[in-house]
């Protein structure tokens, strides 16, 4: 329950935390928030970023996206949105951009959700059933997306859209970035880390923005973008070797 975790990371994580000799996070912006709110040393928390293999997260061909879009029963253009349903992910606001968007790119642009049901859906769940009933194009795949189709998915997609009220890294950015795909994410928490200059950012609690920004990537041709050359140089600055490393130095000075 939403008590019982409240109640875990209150009190459960600081005790943890006074008996720990090292802490590592995954942002910069996460390394501050348990800097700033358990009040310990800097030199006690270091990070290990999450990274994208690019063996696997690169731009599919047409033939392939067109194949896992059969699979999925889609059949249109789409805008993606790849996270779960939860409030924290703000899908209600991308929601409601979406429907504000001309007749004529919701004519012929879906608005793709893909990702499993969290917590407190309810509420979302009703609001996209009252949208499509009123003839707005808002699918789900026809089946749960395998990890192995994600790439193709995420390079299909005319653009990723990522509002969320807060991240502690958001790996769904990244992906979309190394597959030449076109990023549209928050400017808070972690997200401008992860992005860099590459993505385009709104305020998540900004409706407008993120309805002009939506606009703005569809009024370009993102087949071909510079996003594809940048989107995969972005994602090349996160690296698991890297990380690894810094996780085997911690283990080799707490074992001295």
């Amino acid at each position: 329950s939403d008590a019982g975790n409240a109640e875990f990371l209150s009190r459960k994580v600081k005790k943890s935390i006074s008996r720990t000799n090292k802490i590592i996070t995954i942002s910069k912006n996460a390394r501050n928030e348990i800097i700033d709110f358990y009040r310990i040393d800097p030199e006690k928390v270091v990070i290990a970023t999450p990274a994208v293999d690019q063996s696997e997260f690169y731009r599919r061909s047409s033939k392939e996206i067109d194949s896992v879009k059969k699979k999925y029963g889609i059949n249109t253009d789409y805008i993606l949105a790849l996270s779960n349903l939860e409030p924290r992910k703000n899908l209600k606001g991308l929601v409601d951009a979406y429907c504000r968007l001309p007749k004529h790119i919701i004519d012929k642009t879906a608005l793709l959700l893909v990702g499993v049901s969290g917590w407190k859906t309810e509420s979302l769940f009703s609001h996209i059933i009252s949208k499509v009933n009123e003839g707005y194009n808002i699918i789900r795949p026809s089946e749960y997306v395998l990890d192995e189709d994600k790439p193709a998915i995420l390079s299909g997609a005319k653009v990723l859209v990522y509002p969320s009220h807060y991240e502690g890294f958001g790996m769904p950015p990244l992906e979309a970035l190394s597959c030449g795909t076109p990023v549209i994410t928050s400017n808070n928490s972690s997200l401008p880390e992860v992005v860099g200059k590459v993505g385009v950012m709104v305020d998540s609690n900004d409706n407008d923005q993120l309805y002009r920004e939506i606009v703005e990537i569809l009024r370009e041709d993102s087949s071909d973008s510079i996003i594809q050359v940048e989107g995969p140089i972005q994602a090349d600055k996160f690296s698991w070797i890297a990380s690894g490393k810094i996780f085997l130095d911690v283990v080799r000075e707490i074992e001295r």
